[in-house]
């Protein structure tokens, strides 16, 4: 297996203070930065925003942030060059409802992958009071949620569904096969191998609180 991937990018950001009530200090601050990848290997550019916002309206006491971005990943060189890796899988036969716990499958890289492609958000507060014994004390909470377009992955049921057209529930599972997968069967009709190939499959979506004390 071999491969490679060069590629040249720049960072900015920048920090704007919008709004002074003290003197030396900024209540308001934004933050912007954008970030631009070039890959000369692959010919694929990609150029994300970040923006964030940072208040602080009773002093140093009490802190509100908020940021939202977008990112992006590029398969990883094994994603996208890797021969076929064997292993055993369970599947279930989507026309017969059999089990095979031990199901012989392969994975192998597909360079037709695209990159991943994510939005993030993030909200919080931060309380530090700032008298008698208390000072030092530091307690905050956030709240952020992520979504990812395009996940790299792989699925050995979900090419075996898209080559009967079916899945084990009884629902179709149109598609057809993607270039580097297959699924070989016995005389009997039953699975013998399965060739899968990593793919953008589906979206991912997480959501959380953070929760910190410190002194």
């Amino acid at each position: 297996t071999g491969g490679e991937r060069k590629v040249w990018g720049v960072f900015a950001e920048w920090s704007l203070p919008l709004l002074t009530a003290r003197p030396g200090a900024h209540d308001l601050t934004m933050t912007v930065a954008t970030r631009h990848e070039n890959g000369l290997t692959n010919r694929a550019s990609a150029t994300v925003p970040k923006v964030g916002l940072r208040w602080q309206p009773f002093g140093d006491s009490v802190t509100l942030r908020a940021s939202g971005s977008k990112g992006f990943r590029q398969p990883s060189l094994h994603e996208l060059y890797s021969t076929q890796t064997a292993s055993l899988y369970p599947i279930q036969h989507p026309l017969t409802g059999l089990n095979e716990p031990e199901q012989a499958v392969t994975v192998a890289g597909n360079r037709r992958l695209a990159a991943e492609k994510t939005k993030y958000l993030n909200m919080g507060i931060v309380w530090s009071p700032q008298l008698g014994p208390r000072t030092g004390l530091s307690l905050g909470v956030d709240y952020w949620e992520a979504y990812r377009r395009g996940t790299v992955t792989n699925n050995y049921q979900d090419t075996v569904n898209r080559f009967f057209g079916r899945d084990p529930a009884g629902g179709t599972a149109p598609g057809g096969l993607l270039p580097g997968e297959g699924v070989q069967l016995n005389p009997d009709g039953s699975i013998n191998s399965v060739n899968s190939v990593f793919v953008n499959l589906g979206r991912t979506s997480v959501a959380g609180f953070d929760y910190s004390l410190s002194h």
